[in-house]
């Protein structure tokens, strides 16, 4: 079909507008279309999609960068309407979005960081105190075992907040990946109530569990279960004072 007339007059503008898109002196009755060069033509598609697609609330993301100049902006459109519900224009409201994109790039080198720099030497520290504890290294004094099978615990727990960091930025990056299987509820439970066996011996608090007899299986991520519940359970022994009792109940 033919293509469609873009008229793309400028009704108004502001010169905050213009600096962040680098379109200088927006002059109101010119034609939007003339301000750009070839490299913004994604300015300029979004231009013409308003043109289109009149009426409808578009919400874009810019990358405005050149060169070692960075300037991200985020727009929104609404429709300017008369008292008789006739369309007479569209606004776009920019929003320069830089800062955020900068942080989001920080916080996916400090993610980055943790991957390499934290959780891969942790790791050969696990490796080398289990070869410590199956006497790879020499004989162990009963003193010197229970020291260290408090240090592997501890590790275990470092690595396993160093992973919960990283899954936080995998679910909010949408790179999350499920191993959905056959799980046995009771179990994971199970293994929750050990897993913070010895903080709560600590604070002197005692935990239960109240589960069905034959235990339920479900489809889920076992692991993934498994944190979710001992990180509420972490929270309760946070706040239940000494001498106290947390009970995790599990129904079919």
């Amino acid at each position: 079909g033919a293509l469609p007339i873009y008229e793309g007059k400028i009704l108004l503008a502001n010169e905050p507008a213009g600096k962040m898109l680098r379109l200088e002196n927006l002059k109101e009755g010119s034609n939007i279309f003339s301000y750009f060069r070839d490299e913004q033509s994604k300015l300029s598609d979004f231009f013409k999609t308003i043109l289109t697609e009149g009426g409808k609330n578009i919400v874009r993301e810019f990358d405005l960068s050149e060169g070692e100049y960075k300037r991200f902006a985020k727009t929104q459109t609404a429709s300017v309407k008369t008292d008789k519900n006739e369309v007479i224009g569209t606004v776009s409201v920019f929003r320069d979005i830089t800062l955020e994109k900068e942080i989001d790039e920080m916080k996916d080198a400090f993610v980055h960081s943790i991957t390499h720099d934290l959780r891969n030497p942790l790791t050969s520290i696990m490796g080398f105190m289990d070869l410590i504890m199956l006497k790879k290294a020499g004989d162990l004094t009963e003193k010197q075992e229970r020291y260290l099978s408090s240090m592997q615990k501890e590790a275990q727990r470092l690595l396993g907040m160093i992973n919960d960091i990283l899954d936080v930025a995998k679910l909010e990056a949408g790179r999350m990946t499920l191993n959905i299987s056959k799980t046995n509820v009771n179990f994971i439970i199970s293994n929750a109530l050990e897993a913070l066996g010895g903080t709560a011996m600590k604070k002197n608090i005692r935990l239960e569990k109240v589960v069905p007899e034959k235990s339920v299986t479900v489809n889920a991520d076992g692991e993934m279960l498994q944190r979710v519940i001992i990180n509420l359970m972490g929270n309760s022994l946070n706040y239940t004072p000494r001498g106290g009792t947390i009970t995790v109940t599990g129904r079919d």
